[in-house]
C-alpha cells in the first residue's frame, strides 16, 4: 500500500511584499538609514497581510495602510524627483477599496 503525501500547505501569497519591494526600489535613492526601522516594519506588516489574505483583521489592515502611508510622505515629501511612491499608492488604494466592499471577487457589490 503506498504512502500517502502529506497534505500539502496552502501557498500564501506574496502579493503586499512584492508590491513593498517594488517600492522600495523605486525609492532606494530616498530612503535611508533612518528610515530602517518604518522599512522594516512595513515588511512585517506585508508579511502578515500576505499570510491573512482575505481575512486580514481591520486592525491589522490599518496598520498596513498608517504604515504605507509613513512611507509614500518619506517619499513624496523628500522633494526629490521621480520619487511618486506608485507602488505604495496602488496598494493603499486597494486595501481601501477591499475595506469598502469592492474587492475583485465581487463581494459587497450590488446586483
Amino acid at each position: 500500500m503506498p504512502e500517502s503525501a502529506a497534505p500539502q500547505t496552502p501557498r500564501v501569497s506574496r502579493k503586499h511584499m512584492n508590491a513593498l519591494n517594488a517600492a522600495f526600489r523605486e525609492n532606494k535613492a530616498i530612503l535611508t538609514g533612518s528610515h530602517k526601522p518604518l522599512m522594516e516594519l512595513c515588511r512585517t506588516l506585508a508579511g502578515q497581510m500576505d499570510r491573512e489574505g482575505a481575512n486580514a483583521s481591520t486592525r491589522l489592515t490599518a496598520a498596513y495602510l498608517s504604515a504605507l502611508k509613513d512611507l509614500n510622505r518619506v517619499t513624496t515629501g523628500s522633494g526629490s524627483a521621480g520619487a511618486t511612491g506608485s507602488s505604495a499608492q496602488k496598494l493603499r488604494d486597494e486595501l481601501r477599496a477591499k475595506r469598502e466592499g469592492r474587492g475583485r471577487n465581487g463581494r459587497g457589490k450590488a446586483s
